[in-house]
């Protein structure tokens, strides 16, 4: 529940991960949430963010200085680590100590056990100089088994040498970003100040436009769980992404001879996913843009004052959601779909309709944090002042709560809105749907009094099929045809 937490113990124990786990598709977030968390804590200063692979800089770092690395990556076995070792992160145990057993807190057992792996002393044992040689073996596909591997690595049989060394650099180089030559000095200090707290998603396309040579970045999004029969669940907030993307590249854009730089984002269409290249804002729609999402937050944000402020920005993912079915002319999902959504609660069961729900609104909500962490690097690594009305937007999304706070289990959404009146907050924001519909010459709700005894509706699941591989520019719009009540569910 919300402020409870796991103690050691409980997360790391002895017991095996149920096979039936296995095949549970990742957390999408647990990578941004994790660096959120550490960004917030004691560790912040000795946590940072590189470009490439983590396990490079790590690697030195133990090599340099000794050490163990917690990681799940197998390829430090290859990595030259000098006197230091690696321990896979699930075979990290806590096992109960004679105090416990006597009924001490768990949280006071001190005892941790871990299975090191010391690659040099692996190399040792089996008669070698490093593991690259037996990982080339492997990689290549010049050894079956693990003896015929070790018999040639001996015997340093391979092909081609020039590969060889190529391959074997990859883990024994010195990697520092300062050694890095696609960027500019000024470009340099600006990532190593300014970069280290930025989802990694977002200081890739970052690290992209700001190296000397990009005319094309690309941004790739996490992959959501959600129903892969219906349109990617990120399509809901591709008009808040196109703005952090115009925002991003917003510094390039106004050198001269960067007028042709494009974002290209990766993303899901259908069972394939393509590369689609992003039509930018100009300078004046940027402004405007901010304008307008500036007033809906503070419209949301004011209606809903007396609601946590976690529980306020999910009410606001919300509205966009709808805010993009009204502009596309879809239906909308049904009533009893839009309140499991905002409390967490599946009765009779968990739908791929909920599913996916749930995943337009973190779509939503992470699109409005990559917004904040852009406009953030923006406006600290350029001398130039922003616009006063992205300035103001970047004061209304700090905001925002951390990454556990603004997506929390569907128990923890349980607990939080026990005691919420979930009637008058569809009521409500009925009725902001419908100004913002009215404004723009539509006329889609009936009397309210009709809508609150609107029946509950399910469409028919749709089989998949498969998405032609194609490099489209814009968003994809598809027209089903107007309901006669566009928020009758949700009244």
């Amino acid at each position: 529940m919300d402020g409870q937490y796991l103690p050691p113990a409980a997360i790391f124990q002895s017991e095996p991960t149920i096979s039936a786990f296995h095949s549970v598709p990742p957390a999408p977030f647990i990578v941004p949430a994790v660096l959120d968390a550490l960004s917030r804590s004691k560790y912040a200063k000795f946590t940072s963010v590189v470009p490439g692979e983590a396990e490079v800089y790590c690697a030195s770092a133990a090599r340099k200085n000794g050490g163990i690395i917690l990681s799940n990556d197998s390829d430090l076995y290859v990595h030259d680590l000098g006197t230091g070792a690696f321990v896979y992160l699930d075979s990290v145990e806590m096992p109960p100590s004679k105090d416990s057993q006597q009924g001490a807190k768990s949280e006071d057992c001190k005892l941790i056990e871990l299975r090191l792996n010391c690659p040099r002393d692996i190399a040792k044992r089996l008669g070698l100089s490093n593991l690259q040689e037996l990982a080339y073996q492997f990689a290549r596909g010049y050894s079956q088994t693990l003896p015929e591997a070790i018999k040639a690595a001996k015997k340093h049989q391979w092909d081609d040498e020039t590969s060889f060394n190529s391959f074997a650099q990859e883990y024994i180089k010195e990697t520092l970003i300062s050694s890095i030559k696609y960027f500019s000095p000024e470009a340099l200090a600006r990532l190593s100040i300014q970069s280290q707290f930025l989802d990694p998603r977002i200081s890739e396309l970052v690290y992209q436009l700001e190296s000397k040579d990009c005319h094309i970045a690309e941004a790739y999004l996490l992959c959501l769980i959600e129903d892969p029969c219906r349109s990617s669940a990120w399509l809901v907030s591709s008009g808040q992404r196109t703005f952090a993307y115009s925002i991003c590249a917003l510094p390039r854009k106004r050198k001269v001879g960067s007028e042709n730089l494009k974002i290209e984002e990766c993303n899901r269409r259908g069972q394939d996913f393509i590369m689609q290249e992003i039509s930018l804002l100009t300078e004046p729609e940027i402004v405007a843009y901010a304008n307008s999402s500036n007033k809906r937050i503070q419209k949301i944000t004011d209606t809903f004052s007396e609601i946590p402020i976690n529980l306020t920005w999910r009410i606001y993912a919300l509205f966009e959601v709808y805010r993009w079915y009204l502009n596309t002319d879809r239906t909308p999902s049904a009533r009893e779909l839009l309140k499991s959504a905002l409390t967490g609660m599946t009765h009779p069961r968990l739908t791929w309709e909920t599913t996916h729900l749930s995943a337009q609104i973190q779509a939503v909500l992470y699109s409005l944090r990559m917004i904040h962490q852009i406009l953030v690097y923006i406006a600290s690594a350029t001398a130039e002042a922003l616009p006063t009305s992205l300035r103001e937007l970047a004061t209304t999304l700090e905001k925002l709560p951390s990454l556990a706070q603004l997506m929390p289990s569907p128990l923890e959404l349980a607990s939080q809105t026990a005691n919420l009146d979930i009637e008058s907050v569809l009521h409500r924001l009925a009725m902001i749907l419908q100004n913002e519909a009215d404004r723009d010459g539509l006329s889609v709700i009936d009397t309210s009094e009709e809508l609150l005894n609107a029946p509950m509706e399910y469409s028919p699941r749709k089989k998949c099929k498969k998405s032609k591989k194609k490099k489209k520019k814009g968003a994809e719009m598809i027209s089903k045809g107007k309901p006669n009540n566009m928020f009758e569910m949700l009244m």
